[in-house]
């Protein structure tokens, strides 16, 4: 079954939704505030300080008595100054993974702000594109200050007050004209990102069960989003020796079929079991297992599968070595009665995933690495709006995916995993593939 794109739509939607900063709840409804910037480039090299005019603009009918300031960056930004009435605050690790806005920065101006006027900011303030910088956001919003508004918007933790100098807003002279402004965004800097997989090697009696897990990991630089893209980062492919049956796969995995593969995936290679999306970002640290039950043929002797890892749109990953790695299954005629998990297998091969390709040009997801996607946007599998979609619990920057009933034999599901800052919202989107027969 194919997962329409208004559900991959509405669940980004809804994740941005619930990550962006909320309007206060007393905020007046006549209050009209717009705060934004006018030069920051969009494109530009990490590392280099870039000097943005901000500007605030009162479109209301209302003198408003004390604004907040608010910025919020993703991942890769970062607002280098200090300022005294400014408080500061990062996303917690364990929250980071699952919502794409890393920095918060409050500023508390005092002061009367007329109807139809504009104020500038004063010193201009300075963004700069950190180590993991590549697509990265920036957000601002104004509000009126009161009790209420500075309460909702600091959450759960009021952030770290800047020690430097403070930050003003000066009134443009009146007959000056007023910038075109920017309160949301996209940034881009270039670098690079090495996706890899990491396969297993399972030992055991003929007929036994056994267990096998995969593993997809970001090696860095860079996070990457796709996020505002309504796309995956990439896939996870698996592909098991022949006589092996799965018996439990993870959630969030679905049993692969030409039927189900999204226009934002690469084509199905021929004997791929398993396909498992990664979500719309990965940090740069980030590491997915993928666990599975398997119960091993009946014909002893060793088999090789293979783990793979691909997008149309990885052209950020410049290594592709560790695209692909094998799984090696070694079945014994007598011995135990359970098999289990051997050790990681052999990163080997050359990426089949394709690199970024051409979008709108259908193409082979053979060998020579090109994309086997239509390469729009336009649809979607049953995906996160955040950086796992497995919906498995995480510890640090390791997820371990959910089980779920399934497999090459078996039906199986899939699920949306939506968190929003602080809070989580599922969005379950049935994927239900019945695969009476195995494709051997």
């Amino acid at each position: 079954m194919r997962i329409p794109f208004t559900v991959f739509a509405a669940a980004t939607l809804l994740t941005l939704s619930a990550v962006g900063p909320a309007h206060a709840a007393d905020q007046p409804t006549d209050v009209r505030l717009k705060f934004g910037w006018s030069d920051l480039p969009k494109n530009s090299a990490r590392d280099v300080v870039q000097h943005g005019r901000f500007t605030l603009v009162n479109e209301g009918q209302k003198v408003v008595d004390g604004v907040i300031l608010q910025f919020r960056t993703t991942r890769g930004m970062e607002l280098t100054q200090r300022f005294s009435n400014c408080e500061y605050s990062t996303t917690p690790e364990d929250v980071a993974k699952v919502q794409p806005y890393h920095g918060k920065v409050l500023c508390f101006v005092p002061g009367t702000y007329e109807p139809g006027a504009a104020y500038d900011v004063v010193p201009k303030v300075d963004v700069v594109g950190r180590d993991v910088a590549y697509k990265d956001w920036l957000r601002t919003e104004a509000h009126a200050d009161t009790p209420a508004t500075r309460a909702q918007l600091r959450g759960q933790s009021s952030g770290v007050k800047g020690t430097g100098p403070e930050l003003k807003l000066e009134k443009l002279p009146q007959g000056r004209p007023v910038p075109n402004l920017n309160s949301d965004d996209e940034f881009l800097y270039p670098n690079t990102a090495d996706l890899s997989v990491k396969g297993t090697e399972v030992e055991g009696a003929a007929g036994a069960r056994a267990q096998a897990a995969v593993e997809f990991r970001n090696l860095g630089p860079a996070w990457v989003s796709e996020l505002w893209r309504f796309r995956n980062i990439a896939y996870v492919d698996i592909d098991f020796p022949q006589g092996v049956k799965v018996l439990k796969a993870p959630k969030g995995c679905v049993a692969a079929d030409p039927d189900t593969t999204a226009l934002d995936a690469p084509m199905l290679r021929p004997g791929v079991d398993y396909r498992c999306p990664t979500g719309s970002f990965v940090l740069e640290n980030q590491k997915t297992t993928y666990p599975f039950e398997l119960q091993l043929g009946p014909r002893a002797g060793t088999a090789k599968g293979a783990v793979y890892v691909g997008s149309p749109y990885m052209s950020y990953d410049t290594k592709l070595s560790n695209n692909r790695s094998d799984i090696v299954v070694k079945t014994k005629s007598h011995g135990s009665t359970t098999g289990g998990s051997g050790s990681g297998g052999t990163t080997s091969g050359t990426s089949t995933s394709g690199t970024s390709g051409s979008s709108g040009t259908s193409g082979s997801a053979g060998t020579s690495g090109t994309s086997g996607s239509s390469g729009s946007s336009s649809a979607g599998t049953a995906a996160a709006g955040g950086s796992t979609t497995t919906g498995g619990t995480t510890t640090g920057s390791s997820t371990t995916s959910g089980s779920g009933q399934g497999g090459s034999l078996a039906s199986t599901g899939s699920s949306i995993a939506l968190v929003g800052a602080g809070a989580l919202a599922l969005l379950a989107a049935g994927a239900g593939v019945r695969r009476a027969v195995r494709r051997r």
